[in-house]
């Protein structure tokens, strides 16, 4: 991650956050959270020089979800640039190729990947409702090199979520920090 001040994009300062930043969201004291799809020592594999956005998509997509451990971190940067933990935060493997995060009214931390479907966004209303994005129908037919036919349309996804009254309500509209009411 890069954090630079806009009236001087001189000062650049730099933070671990993983590999494959998917998601930010500010709390009320100024933390960043920063979900990252991968671990810092996660092992990359190669990109042939010149493939497409969708080839590349498939090669780093495939070797994150066919890991044999699971892989991905939450970060979180205070205003001061420190880290309580610069390794980031894996819940002892709970965390698997985390994608959307965001932050309620009483700064907790909502979001991460669930097997099927896949997160890729999570907000949060002034009604405390959690509405989640499922971008993944299937990740087989996303990654596979040859999917099978019937299924080889299902890797976006088409499912958006309603969870209603399980997070502290937040002020709208959602530019910067969390206001709580």
């Amino acid at each position: 991650m890069v954090r630079f001040p806009v009236d001087d994009p001189s000062k650049v300062e730099t933070f671990k956050a993983g590999l494959a930043v998917r998601a930010l969201a500010l709390d009320a004291r100024g933390n960043l959270w920063v979900a990252s799809n991968t671990s810092p020592d996660f092992p990359m594999p190669p990109v042939p020089e010149g493939a497409s956005i969708m080839k590349q998509f498939k090669t780093m997509g495939r070797a994150a979800l066919m890991y044999k451990k699971p892989t991905g971190i939450v970060t979180m940067i205070r205003p001061d640039g420190g880290q309580r933990d610069p390794a980031g935060y894996n819940g002892n493997g709970a965390v698997n190729v985390p994608w959307g995060l965001n932050v309620d009214g009483n700064g907790t931390n909502l979001g991460g990947q669930l097997q099927r479907p896949m997160l890729t966004d999570v907000s949060i209303d002034a009604a405390g409702n959690v509405w989640a994005a499922n971008n993944w129908n299937s990740p087989e037919a996303a990654v596979a090199e040859d999917p099978a036919y019937p299924t080889s349309t299902w890797g976006g996804g088409s499912g958006l979520t309603v969870i209603y009254g399980v997070a502290a309500p937040v002020k709208p509209p959602r530019m910067g920090p969390v206001k709580t009411y």
